[in-house]
Parts: structure tokens; sequence; C-alpha cells
């Protein structure tokens, strides 16, 4: 609850109650979304998207690496630094990791259990170009996930996550193949899964497990 109202004496008028959390079920796993990208957090008296539904528009949203050569990384010798020496690990080292450790170590809105989502959990929150009509629906996750599927327009849905950036989001996960260099990442500018070198810089959202 953003503002308690003012009581006339029959009612209370002037209720204001925003979120910051937005709720979707993957594989039959409810998932709790931070609605602003790290590096923003929420106004709760925030109207991009119209009076009393608030918005991401404190702070920025920060573009980070995934792993850099103060963490280790080399792209020929030592590609896996920021996910214990193996692609099949997902990343425990960096700032793309210690983005959303912060949030647990500061307890965020009360919870402990943030994390990087999966590239597939990000396909959750688009909506697809067919279905940006404005409407709110929630989840217009598109349907189908993959390098080739690309859906023009397609964006993170602007009522839900407000201040969205159409560019790479990082998942946890190294691509395994082109000598481990890149992360899978969807990019929310075309709306695709896309793979993106680890030194370069995208943008983080934190998911936490219900």
């Amino acid at each position: 609850m953003t503002t308690r109202g003012a009581w006339d004496g029959f009612k209370i008028y002037d209720v204001l109650i925003t979120c910051p959390f937005a709720k979707t079920v993957v594989s039959s796993k409810t998932i709790l979304w931070d609605r602003c990208t790290f590096g923003s957090t929420w106004n709760p008296f925030g109207n991009q998207n119209g009076d009393g539904f608030g918005d991401c528009s404190f702070g920025s949203a920060t573009p980070l690496r995934f792993c850099t050569t103060e963490d280790g990384y080399d792209a020929v010798t030592n590609p896996n630094a920021c996910n214990n020496g193996s692609n099949a690990l997902p990343v425990a080292k960096g700032a793309v990791y210690h983005s959303c450790q912060s949030q647990n170590q500061t307890k965020i809105y009360q919870r402990e259990n943030w994390r990087i989502p999966l590239f597939t959990e990000m396909f959750s929150v688009i909506r697809c170009s067919e279905t940006n009509s404005g409407v709110i629906t929630g989840e217009d996750g598109c349907t189908a996930v993959g390098d080739e599927t690309k859906y023009a327009g397609a964006t993170a849905d602007p009522i839900l996550f407000p201040n969205a950036v159409a560019d790479h989001y990082w998942g946890p996960q190294t691509f395994p193949a082109g000598g481990d260099i890149q992360v899978t990442t969807v990019n929310f500018g075309p709306g695709n899964e896309a793979y993106l070198n680890k030194d370069l810089p995208a943008y983080v959202r934190c998911v936490s497990d219900l």
C-alpha cells in the first residue's frame, strides 16, 4: 500500500496500492519478478503507464558485463572464469552474479532467494507482436523459444515491466559453443533468444522462486 487514504466519517477514499512484483508460472514453477531492471527501483508514484500504476523511475537501468579480466576471464585460456570453470554450470562470480546476490544481502522486499532468470523464463514475459494491443493480459508469453524464432516488435510486457530496455538481458548459462565466450540471453529488441560475448554489457532482471 502506497497511501492509506483518508477517512471521511463514512468510508476510506484515495487509497493508492502499487506493487513492485510481477508473478508468472513457467513449467509449473511460480516465479516472482522484480518489475525493475537492475539499477532502477520501484517508484510507487511514477506515472509512466498512467496515474496509479507506478514505474521504475528511481535510479536507472545499469548494463553489466557477465565476466571481465578482473574476474579472471580470458576468451582463450579461461572463458568460464565466472561459472566455476565449466560451461555446464551457472554464473557464480562477477557483476551479473552479484547483482541479484546483492538483493539477497539487503533482503529487498523481504526476500533472500533472488537469482538470474533462465532465458526460457524470460520468454514468459515477452509480449509477442500479435498480442501487443495495449490490453493488460498479464502473461502473453511467446509460444516458441529459439534463436530462429523472432517476434518483430516484441517487448517485455510494458505494464508489468515499465522502463524495460529493448536490449539483451543476461541469462545465467554459457552458450556451449564457439569457445564458451558467449552467454544465452533474451534480446527484447527483436524479441528472440540471442547470444552475447561475456565481456560485453547487457542488463539484468532478478527473479525469486515462490
